[in-house]
């Protein structure tokens, strides 16, 4: 089911558009309206300027939508008057394409990191939303990688501090050095690894098979909904007392997806330097590139629109300590910063869980009230 049918399937309107990034790579982006009344026509007028919902790692737009309305931020956005647009990354092989004629089965297509999606990906939506809309400035609400793709974007093209007016981060990741169980514990072996699995060390496709997302559909359509859960959890950094397990078949329709091993490198190469820089391509091409030897930071304190980060101390990728860090780098722009209270809230529950509307997707609502203009 793709995420359009699954918007429409509970009465919102839906539409697929496309652009071409400056690297190449054309994407998709899906545009929901409000829920229609009995005669077809929008219940709700948009009230704000455009949101852009910026997918995490693994994902594709419709992690935003996997719950019922009442549960999930893209219905809830939609709901209260928001143009929104959940965009779709290089990382969505099925939901992109290369103008160069280079397919998603070669080697070439998978040679970039969160840095390109953030350079190219999401000012190509940022732009195409607002050439759409006529919007001049545009919210944005990014996800784990999706946050971490948005700092660069915004420090790296400073020019689109001017056409964003708000960004909020739902378990946000740029530093990685408290990240816990079992990441450090399989970074500690991903040399090897990425030797087997990529010998070039930029280039490649890493995506979870078909068959451990069939046994995990299988352990949701047979067994007990705490062992659909648990599966869950296991798999993809969740609680299960988070995730509604009833709706497992729709989560494994849209998450998890894949990404490249240049990018499982880039967040490899961070945990390890404790460093939110560039990529490190070794001595020669860093010299090359970057005119030294070692990558440089991101100059996230060319950052001018107002953060807004929303974290839990249940969350083993976006680590307490690691968000703190990243609100300190932030102190010229971080206007808000709420800590989720459940203590069991993890790292995918941001999007994937049920029970976030009153603590979180609310207070995320009140984030954008102080900060961005009704229409």
């Amino acid at each position: 089911m793709s995420t359009c049918d699954l918007i429409m399937d509970f009465g919102y309107t839906c539409e697929t558009f496309k652009t071409t990034t400056e690297d190449g790579y054309v994407l998709e982006a899906d545009r929901v309206g409000k829920k229609k009344g009995l005669l077809g026509r929008s219940l709700l007028t948009p009230k704000h300027s455009p949101i852009i919902l910026v997918p995490g790692i693994l994902s594709e737009s419709g992690t935003w939508f996997v719950n019922f309305p009442s549960q999930s931020p893209g219905y809830i956005l939609a709901d209260h008057g928001f143009d929104v647009w959940a965009m779709n990354t290089r990382e969505i092989a099925a939901r992109s394409r290369n103008i160069h004629h280079i397919r998603a089965d070669d080697d070439r297509y998978w040679q970039w990191s969160f840095n390109e999606i953030g350079r190219y990906d999401l000012a190509a939506t940022v732009d195409l939303v607002l050439n759409t809309t006529g919007a001049s400035k545009v919210t944005l609400l990014a996800f784990s990688q999706g946050f971490t793709s948005s700092l660069v974007l915004l420090s790296t093209r400073p020019e689109y501090n001017r056409k964003v007016s708000l960004l909020m981060g739902y378990g946000p990741v740029a530093n990685l050095s408290g990240v816990q169980f079992p990441f450090p514990q399989i970074i500690a072996v991903s040399d090897p690894i990425f030797l087997l699995l990529d010998p070039i060390g930029d280039s490649g496709y890493f995506y979870l098979p078909e068959a451990p997302r069939e046994m995990m559909q299988a352990i949701c359509d047979n067994y007990k909904e705490q062992v659909c859960s648990t599966s869950l959890i296991v798999t993809m950094i969740s609680s299960p007392q988070q995730v509604n397990s009833t709706r497992m078949p729709v989560i494994l329709a849209h998450y998890p997806i894949g990404t490249s091993y240049k990018n499982l490198r880039h967040f490899v190469q961070i945990y390890r330097t404790g460093r939110f820089a560039m990529y490190d391509y070794g001595f020669l091409k860093n010299i090359e590139k970057y005119g030294k030897a070692v990558p440089p930071n991101y100059p996230v304190e060319r950052i001018e629109v107002p953060v807004a980060l929303f974290s839990s101390v249940g969350d083993t990728v976006a680590d307490s300590d690691d968000v703190s860090d990243l609100a300190q780098a932030l102190y010229g722009t971080l206007f808000f910063h709420n800590v989720v209270p459940p203590t069991n809230f993890r790292h995918l529950d941001f999007v994937l869980g049920h029970q976030a509307t009153d603590f979180l997707h609310e207070n995320m609502l009140a984030a954008i009230d102080k900060k961005v203009p009704r229409k």
